[in-house]
């Protein structure tokens, strides 16, 4: 059985009204009639007191009570507000920046810059009264079912490693660091017989497994199957285009880099562009995930004032700018040039911030400043995707990243984005106008932003086992915690080989 955390919730503190009389009159209030508010009320500069269910002065929470019918209520990922007369009051998230310090001394008590939620999960394999295992073998291989909690899902934020932890086998090109486990075993031909409809298969995403899986391993495989293609810079599907929509036992193709030739039409929607994430070997989610956990998972994107109730109109200085530019990353320089100008010619004041500078700076300094900008720049990586998209929605800023085939709309769709065409050419012109424009859009201004919730791993676990046709699959203990059932695959005296090493996984 894997081990079991809980993530510790920070408190936000809100500033404390003096009010002498009215606290005694408020008290006499409250005792009088036995009047039960929300905890939590937080002063925002033009919009006046906004419940977001944090503690908070008890006067300030009976205030408010006047004029809001319903008190906040904690979601899995947010706080659902209460109305005044139909009004919807949005939740204020308060900013990285704002709890800086809190942040870096829970993140400095976090051994790994990542854990899988393998490591995080309950593996329950023996019988039980709400699960009963099967398990099936063959000469060479054995299947056998093992229930696989969902809980830890819920606040795992997604990472390039999330689908080895979704499959149930993979073909994996490099090792990964020994504390990071997942559920999946490492395919081998001969566990091929032994496998189920609806499996779910990893490949990294590397030219020599995609010709290695599609021209020796898939004549052998006689169900139907879900495929994942990520932990690489590579295109998904691109090459493979014929066999994602040819291939009829392929029930999905979910692809990190989503890339297809301009006239593909995908005419089966068999194929969804699957993020890339937080990176494994940065501290991004360490500390990231210390400061959603502050806030209770909100959706920053729900308040939309931020960008709407300015007096003045976008400029280039609203855009967070930080990235490298070397020699392999060279056509970065025309972006920099283009939103941060000359910085010679900059203040002392300016030339210290970390946007527009090219000096290495800590992450949570990083964090810090980005938080307090309204959109932040994010060119294309190794690969189209790029971590620093994910850092900048998760720090509640807008990212600018570059436009692409229509295949890859999903990855933004009900989540903020600002697409630039041919971004390496673009004058800050043509960026200012392009942020004005996606604020006065109606996308913006009617956005939802459910596409919050893609954020976390639970979004894509859910989504793929339905794919996988898997959904009814998902049952309930004693306490009705939920686990989904998984098929643990095993060759018969076989170990893990890799792709990466000569000889394996080779077509000829």
């Amino acid at each position: 059985m894997n081990s079991k955390r809980k993530g510790v919730a920070g408190l936000a503190r809100c500033r404390k009204i003096a009010l002498p009389s009215l606290v005694a009159v408020a008290v006499s209030f409250l005792l009088f009639n036995s009047l039960r508010v929300s905890l939590s009320v937080q002063e925002s500069g033009e919009s006046g007191a906004v419940l977001n269910g944090h503690d908070a002065d008890p006067v300030t929470s009976l205030l408010v009570a006047k004029s809001v019918s319903t008190a906040g209520r904690t979601k899995e990922h947010g706080t659902e507000i209460g109305s005044a007369d139909g009004v919807r009051i949005k939740p204020e998230v308060k900013r990285y920046d704002a709890m800086k310090e809190e942040i870096a001394a829970e993140a400095a008590r976090i051994r790994y810059n990542y854990e899988s939620a393998y490591n995080r999960a309950t593996v329950v394999t023996n019988e039980m009264s709400w699960f009963t295992p099967k398990k099936v073998c063959k000469d060479t291989c054995c299947a056998e079912t093992v229930a696989i909690s969902l809980h830890q899902d819920d606040r795992q934020l997604i990472n390039t490693l999330d689908g080895l932890d979704l499959a149930d086998v993979r073909l994996q090109h490099y090792k990964n660091p020994p504390h990071i486990r997942f559920h999946s075993h490492i395919l081998h031909e001969d566990m091929l017989p032994c496998l189920q409809p609806g499996t779910i298969i990893h490949l990294d995403n590397h030219m020599k497994i995609l010709n290695y899986f599609f021209m020796k391993v898939r004549k052998h495989i006689t169900v139907p199957y879900v495929l994942l293609s990520t932990e690489s810079d590579g295109d998904s599907p691109y090459m493979h285009e014929e066999q994602n929509e040819k291939d009829d036992l392929l029930l999905k193709w979910y692809g990190s880099n989503p890339k297809v030739f301009a006239t593909s039409k995908d005419p089966n929607g068999k194929f969804v562009p699957f993020p890339l994430g937080l990176s494994k070997h940065h501290p991004q989610d360490k500390i990231l995930s210390r400061y959603l956990s502050m806030t209770n998972y909100s959706n920053p994107f729900l308040d939309k004032s931020r960008w709407t109730s300015h007096d003045r109109e976008f400029t280039a200085d609203d855009v967070f700018v930080k990235f490298g530019v070397n020699r392999q990353s060279q056509r970065r320089q025309v972006i920099v040039d283009a939103l941060c100008g000359n910085r010679t010619l900059s203040s002392p004041e300016e030339r210290k911030k970390i946007s527009c500078g090219s000096e290495r700076a800590d992450p949570g300094d990083v964090y810090a400043e980005a938080s307090q900008y309204l959109f932040g720049v994010s060119p294309p990586g190794a690969g189209y995707d790029c971590y620093r998209t994910y850092e900048l929605l998760l720090l509640g800023v807008i990212p600018v990243v570059e436009a692409r085939h229509p295949v890859s709309d999903e990855l933004f769709r009900d989540l903020p984005s600002v697409q630039i065409n041919d971004m390496f050419k673009s004058s800050r012109e043509v960026y200012v106008k392009a942020l004005r424009e996606y604020v006065q859009s109606d996308e913006f201004r009617d956005g939802t932003f459910t596409g919050w919730e893609k954020l976390f791993l639970r979004y894509w676990r859910r989504r793929i086992l339905k794919d996988a046709g898997r959904e009814k699959e998902i049952v309930r203990d004693e306490e009705g915690r939920e686990y989904y059932q998984a098929w643990k695959y095993s060759p018969v005296h076989k170990e893990n080989v890799f792709c990466s090493e000569k000889g394996h996984c080779e077509v000829v």
